[in-house]
């Protein structure tokens, strides 16, 4: 389970908000806490099984406690600084798991089964974000047929880089317009080159792939300029 966890939900994306100038401290901490969390489990896992390592309720409690407050309140304020739906249940599955993770750490027998209890909900988010990826890719290559083509987040000014940025809970937009009633962007887009036209689909969670978008000039925000197609666009991807 810590593993899917680390492997669904790890983002080193948030880390680009450090190269910005003068960043205050609660950010930057914020932002390391945001980074470290989903290999936390994983961490605790680890330290569980090889180093044995054992905290008593003294400490564990507190701990707990703290991460959960601490997880409970970014997630907040990523939903007041215009955060979706799904940046909700990623923040709260997120302190699950963490949480979760820690119980790994506990002297109790029931420990492991509490970990497990807690990390189950998690979990299956993290499949879901890693079968994405697949969803996307067959989705766009049966698409694009042959075609140039390539994927990038609406309102971005470059194509995704990495496989990684293919799972669900990378993929999913964090643009709102900064308003709950109005929804300015879509997640990611799929332009495809055929036949000296551009074509230009949506990514739908619903389908788990991309539908057409008839009109992406109708958008607040166009659609369509994100990146440029090329063959085989998918190949030239890193893995992270």
């Amino acid at each position: 389970m810590a593993g899917l966890i680390a492997a669904g939900y790890a983002d080193l994306a948030p880390l680009s908000l450090l190269h910005r100038p003068r960043v205050p401290g609660d950010i930057a901490a914020a932002v390391a806490a945001i980074v470290a969390a989903p290999v936390l489990p994983l961490v605790s896992a680890l330290l569980a099984r090889y180093a044995r390592l054992r905290l008593p309720g003294l400490v564990l409690v507190p701990l707990t406690v703290c991460c959960a407050v601490l997880g409970v309140l970014l997630t907040l304020a990523a939903m007041m600084d215009g955060g979706s739906a799904l940046a909700f249940l990623e923040g709260l599955m997120l302190t699950l798991a963490v949480v979760g993770g820690l119980q790994m750490l506990g002297r109790a027998t029931e420990a492991g089964e509490l970990a497990a209890l807690l990390m189950a909900l998690p979990t299956l988010l993290a499949l879901w974000s890693l079968a994405t990826v697949p969803a996307a890719a067959v989705s766009a290559l049966k698409i694009a047929a042959g075609h140039p083509y390539c994927i990038a987040r609406h309102g971005d000014t470059h194509p995704i880089d990495s496989w990684a940025e293919l799972r669900g809970l990378s993929l999913y937009t964090t643009r709102t317009g900064f308003k709950s009633t109005s929804h300015w962007y879509l997640h990611a887009v799929l332009i495809v080159e055929a036949d000296a036209d551009w074509s230009v689909w949506n990514w739908s969670f619903g389908a788990m792939g991309f539908t057409p978008l008839p009109h992406p000039d109708w958008l607040t925000e166009r659609a369509g300029s994100e990146c440029t197609p090329e063959p085989s666009f998918l190949a030239t991807l890193a893995p992270f």
